[in-house]
């Protein structure tokens, strides 16, 4: 368990069914979505230099240096998210995403490309995500026979989202309420 005091504010983060696993990789961190370690990795990065990587990223709400950021907690909108994981199929490049019905129908107008990332460290979390795939909390693609080489991301809050990635394509998943409600 990890507590941080921000602002005058006390946020404590837990784990999902509040099991704690002791010391863990970055990898496994990711590959199982403990909460409890990505926010000590971000503690000691820095909430702020967080905030600023996330804001260049190109999303259409600001990040803000909270704790909570480090989780995902900025509202964002599934084309926008899959447009940012294009950066770890793509040497650390964001390719901006193209709606599936806009792209069938060739109404393609790409924005431009902005490399976020070394190509370094784009290959590292891709690496990662694909073992959230083959034995972390993606692990059920799997089981419904999807055999593609595949990497991915799983979030839950008050809603429920998934980002897959295979060869050229990012797909984002995302089901909930609108209204921000929980799911």
């Amino acid at each position: 368990p990890v507590t941080v005091q921000y602002g005058g504010r006390t946020y404590v983060p837990h784990n999902y069914n509040n099991r704690y696993h002791g010391m863990v990789t970055m990898k496994q961190a990711l590959a199982l979505s403990l909460n409890t370690a990505t926010v000590r990795f971000c503690q000691r990065t820095g909430f702020a230099g967080l905030a600023s990587f996330v804001n260049q990223a190109g999303f259409s709400r600001r990040a803000h240096p909270y704790p909570s950021l480090c989780l995902g907690t900025l509202d964002v909108s599934p084309l926008e998210l899959a447009s940012v994981y294009t950066l770890f199929l793509n040497q650390g490049v964001i390719r901006p995403a193209t709606p599936f019905a806009a792209a069938a129908a060739g109404r393609v107008t790409p924005g431009r490309p902005v490399q976020l990332v070394s190509a370094g460290a784009a290959f590292i979390v891709l690496d990662m995500m694909r073992e959230a795939v083959e034995r972390g909390t993606a692990a059920n693609i799997r089981r419904l026979g999807i055999i593609l080489p595949l990497a991915g991301k799983t979030g839950t809050a008050r809603d429920g989202w998934f980002v897959g990635l295979t060869g050229n394509l990012a797909v984002c998943c995302w089901t909930g309420y609108d209204d921000n409600q929980e799911f």
